[in-house]
């Protein structure tokens, strides 16, 4: 039975980059639909391609994977403000840029799943508000877990 392969688009059809990512077993090298875009980026560009910013704006996008020939990047700090999932100096193991492409699908999939608890109705979060409860001594010794521990079972079992 074969696994769940990750679906990975290069941005740049390299014949080098393709095969390492295959020899990963963990990849599958698509046209469309993919879960993980793969950027070769020169170490000396002066920012991040338009097409790459796109992708990063779209919060139901693929996870993003910037590869580079030389690091410190000039687009480095950009990159890792903007969102992309990883970035990684080449060379590296077929199976690094496969791990990179786990990790990349992996914060797609938090993101999608933020996104669907943002989305639901007001009603059903708002139904449960959240306190937040203090006990302090600044002796130790005091109780002050046992007091912390005793309240935290009492308001669960009330539902609170």
């Amino acid at each position: 039975m074969q696994p769940d392969l990750i679906r990975v688009a290069l941005q740049a059809d390299e014949p080098s980059l393709r095969e390492l990512f295959e020899r990963s077993g963990m990849v599958k090298i698509v046209e469309s639909a993919p879960e993980v875009l793969v950027w070769h980026l020169p170490p000396d560009s002066d920012g991040l391609p338009a097409e790459l910013r796109a992708a990063l704006a779209d919060p139901h996008g693929p996870g993003i994977v910037a590869l580079t020939d030389d690091h410190p990047s000039r687009w480095f700090e950009e990159a890792m403000y903007l969102g992309v999932d990883d970035v990684l100096c080449l060379p590296q193991s077929a199976q690094s840029l496969g791990m990179a492409a786990a990790k990349a699908r992996a914060s797609r999939g938090r993101r999608a799943a933020a996104l669907t608890a943002q989305a639901a109705p007001s009603a059903s979060r708002s139904s449960r508000e959240a306190h937040v409860f203090t006990v302090f001594s600044t002796k130790g010794g005091s109780g002050k877990t046992v007091i912390a521990t005793n309240l935290a079972v009492s308001f669960g079992r009330q539902g609170l």
